[in-house]
């Protein structure tokens, strides 16, 4: 996005003065999976709960232009995470989903193996209501999808100094294919 900037803003150890033009970019790519490790009716007629097991690695770059400086900053991590899973089945292919799971990142280093991050850690919330759709092995599902990822990386070297927090929510609708087995 564009936009002008109503105070002074420091990003990646850049200033970047009240008044100027900035450009911004938000690079977000997750990938992951999740397993049912517990699966049973639920008290409700035709439905079934379970529990998740699962994990997410995130790629995450902010890119930030204006007023002569240029600034970027990316971090990676691998989480893993927790979920429960409600479906109420209708009939033999229509089903409705509701979803939430937790994922956690954490850790640090000694630096004794000059990685340069020194800790890192995060918490990634996903919710999704939908509708499923199961043709044999196949499941599809589309809905509403809620992210809220809380991030931060702190880096120290010779050559550089990083403290990165990011905390941001993405949702919208959402599609998946599923192998079911």
């Amino acid at each position: 996005g564009s936009a002008r900037l109503d105070s002074a803003q420091n990003f990646n150890g850049k200033t970047f003065a009240a008044g100027t033009s900035v450009d911004s970019e938000v690079h977000y790519r997750s990938w992951g999976g999740d397993v049912a490790v517990f699966s049973s009716d639920s008290l409700l007629e035709n439905s079934v709960g379970s529990l998740l097991v699962g994990f997410r690695y995130v790629d995450m770059g902010f890119e930030m232009e204006g007023g002569g400086q240029r600034s970027d900053e990316r971090l990676r991590l691998f989480y893993f995470g927790l979920g429960f899973r409600g479906e109420a089945r209708w009939g033999d292919i229509l089903s409705g989903v509701l979803q939430a799971s937790g994922y956690f990142s954490f850790g640090g280093f000694d630096d004794g193996f000059d990685l340069e991050s020194e800790e890192w850690g995060g918490f990634i919330f996903e919710g999704m209501a939908g509708l499923g759709a199961t043709f044999g092995m196949l499941h599809l599902e589309a809905g509403w999808k809620y992210l809220s990822n809380s991030s931060y990386n702190h880096e120290d070297s010779d050559d550089k100094f990083e403290d990165n927090d990011f905390n941001f929510e993405l949702n919208g609708p959402w599609f998946s294919a599923t192998l079911r087995f």
